[in-house]
């Protein structure tokens, strides 16, 4: 062995180059790594989100829309009415033959008042969810995809599922209270379902997130070559995604469906092929 004065690696390269996977160093130039621009590509999965979590001061309408082939679902609620409450999930099937929904995926947290643990529970349990359901309805039938527990004013559910369709589908989410949903007696019936279609729209606050997004599966492919590159995520001048966010959510402040992209953003990303099983109806 002969050792000499001539440096092979810097500690920054020895560092890229050896620390083992999962492990960090300290690099005070790590900012100023050349920045990693992916190429994006765009495909057809509907995001269909109502988070934050809202608050809905009374039982309503939160969110409906039609959905075909591949769509993500996000209810994400506090319950701020005076009494007990739930959210339910409706699905219609709008064709003229049978349509088999399949819930592909499927997590969900209830019934707690801390907000950090409603979003991180649910959704270890929806990425670690490895179940299948499918649901058949027949042409006009309408069924209930999800109900969750009755929780207290204060507290919160979140509740996250991947859905696939063979047919078109109306899909609804409702926050009612208990008493509301005490009177509706059996959800199949015509006289339930008219009920709840005379409940109001629940109005979109200025700081929530309600709507849905089209082409919301987004694939990056990434050029590794270079051992050191850098990627900011959530800064308006560098993440292209965020900048988009910040002009989806001003063009539409205001209006009931409004859609927030760095929803779809980082959700999106979770992807797989896991399967999910049904929730019962309570």
């Amino acid at each position: 062995v002969r050792v000499t004065s001539e440096v092979m690696y810097s500690a920054r390269e020895y560092a890229q180059r050896f620390t083992p996977v999962g492990k960090t160093f300290n690099d005070s130039g790590v900012l100023s790594y050349p920045a990693l621009n992916p190429l994006r590509d765009d495909f057809s999965s509907t995001l269909l989100v109502s988070d934050s979590p809202e608050e809905p001061l009374t039982s309503g309408l939160l969110l409906a829309e039609t959905i075909l082939g591949e769509a993500r679902l996000v209810a994400y609620h506090t319950n701020a009415t005076p009494g007990p409450g739930r959210v339910l999930v409706l699905v219609t099937n709008l064709e003229p033959d049978p349509v088999a929904v399949n819930l592909r995926r499927f997590g969900e947290t209830t019934a707690t008042s801390i907000v950090g643990l409603l979003g991180q529970v649910s959704l270890l349990d929806f990425l670690t969810d490895t179940r299948l359901d499918t649901l058949r309805l027949e042409p006009g039938a309408t069924a209930a995809l999800y109900q969750s527990p009755s929780f207290t004013p204060g507290h919160g559910i979140n509740t996250m599922m991947d859905l696939e369709t063979n047919g078109q589908v109306l899909v609804e989410t409702y926050f009612l209270e208990d008493r509301v949903r005490e009177t509706l007696g059996d959800l199949r019936s015509n006289t339930a379902l008219e009920s709840l279609r005379d409940l109001p729209v629940l109005p979109l606050d200025s700081n929530n997130v309600r709507g849905s997004f089209a082409n919301s599966t987004r694939q990056y492919r990434l050029d590794l070559s270079t051992l050191a590159l850098g990627r900011i995520i959530g800064d308006l001048l560098a993440d292209e995604g965020r900048r988009r966010t910040m002009a989806a959510r001003a063009k539409a402040r205001g209006r009931p469906r409004a859609v927030d992209a760095i929803v779809s953003h980082l959700l999106t990303l979770l992807g797989g092929q896991a399967l999910s099983q049904l929730p019962k109806i309570h």
